[in-house]
């Protein structure tokens, strides 16, 4: 299922220009640069302008000030490397920053899912554990800290999730930070921007070990079913109706829990009372506990295949195929080599003028 994007807000803009700190720079030229770097109207102009200052200037005393003023401008763009880059640069100098610390977590997070590589994931929770620990910074407003830590928190409990699930297969710990983070929406939340994680939690419950349920399972992937826009219904329906049968031993009452889990996020405490949801009978001769066959779930749905045409760029290509394994070049004209698939792709001038 596509993971619905959570756009950072400007909430989250907790700097703010400080006219105090424009005293402490004593030489007018500075003095001239930082005004001109801080009233650029365009933020990508401003950020450049920004990073010019930095370069130009790298002791400047206002140099909190700068970095607030780019992590901002990054943000404004969208710009997720240089956003992370400059958080990273803001926590060297002021290490409790709160916007510094969700961007960071918000940007690690996105690439622990991409790559799923361990230390990116160890490093989004690190630094989530850390902003569920901070203080209100000062000059900010009870409201305003409700509303912020209110949009926060719950990523930092996902990032959290996402380490015990990616990283360290700790699918127990995983539910248990998803769940902590799904209580923190309301109803309306959970149904569109909790509902990737939900889905994430519907899979931890599904999987073997300790923390396996399946009637958790069924609910929370009935629950997404419900709110899965409808090009999705038919990615989650195979997994639902399957782990519903695996326990239930057929299709009867699915359709019941379906309703039941769009009116609650979670599961009453009675479910495995409901009629829909016994497990299914064992034989005289099976234990009595519940059997489960070794049978593997249904494989998703087959991605499109990739193509190519001519007049594509680099990127194009490469999004669609990955990355050659060699390249050439000549003149006006570069050569990809797709050994694998033994393909040959010829850029003029950056775009596709061949395909062999």
């Amino acid at each position: 299922m596509a993971v619905a994007c959570i756009c950072i807000s400007t909430a989250f803009m907790l700097h703010a220009q400080n006219p105090g700190q424009l005293s402490i720079i004593s030489d007018p030229t500075e003095f001239h640069a930082y005004q001109n770097a801080t009233t650029q109207s365009d933020p990508k102009a401003k950020a450049a302008a920004l990073e010019t200052f930095l370069t130009t200037y790298p002791q400047t005393p206002v140099k909190k000030d700068i970095l607030n003023q780019l992590l901002g401008a990054y943000q404004a763009v969208g710009d997720t490397d240089n956003m992370l880059s400059s958080a990273n640069r803001l926590l060297q100098v002021d290490p409790a920053n709160f916007q510094a610390l969700f961007v960071s977590v918000y940007v690690k997070k996105l690439q622990c899912g991409k790559t799923s590589d361990p230390q990116t994931c160890d490093d989004a929770a690190a630094l989530a554990h850390k902003g569920l620990t901070s203080q209100k910074p000062a000059g900010t407003s009870d409201d305003d800290w409700k509303k912020l830590t209110g949009a926060a928190f719950p990523i930092f409990h996902s990032a959290i999730a996402a380490d015990d699930y990616i990283a360290k297969k700790d699918f127990k710990a995983a539910e248990d930070e998803y769940k902590a983070e799904l209580m923190l929406y309301t109803d309306a939340q959970s149904q569109t921007q909790g509902l990737p994680d939900t889905l994430m939690l519907a899979q931890a419950y599904s999987l073997p070990g300790a923390g396996q349920d399946l009637v958790k399972a069924v609910w929370f992937y009935a629950r997404v079913w419900d709110f899965a826009p409808a090009a999705y219904k038919a990615q989650i329906e195979p997994k639902l109706e399957y782990y519903y049968q695996k326990y239930h031993g057929n299709l009867e009452g699915i359709d019941e829990v379906k309703t039941a889990a769009a009116g609650t996020l979670f599961p009453p405490g009675t479910l495995e009372n409901d009629s829909a949801m016994q497990p299914a009978a064992t034989s005289p001769a099976a234990p009595a506990q519940r059997q489960y066959e070794d049978v593997a779930p249904p494989p998703p749905p087959l991605a499109p295949a990739p193509t190519i045409s001519m007049g594509q760029t680099k990127s194009q290509v490469t999004a669609a195929f990955g990355e050659p394994q060699r390249k050439a070049a000549a003149g006006p004209k570069e050569i990809f080599f797709y050994t694998d698939m033994k393909m040959k792709v010829t850029f003029t001038n950056g775009k596709v003028s061949s395909i062999e």
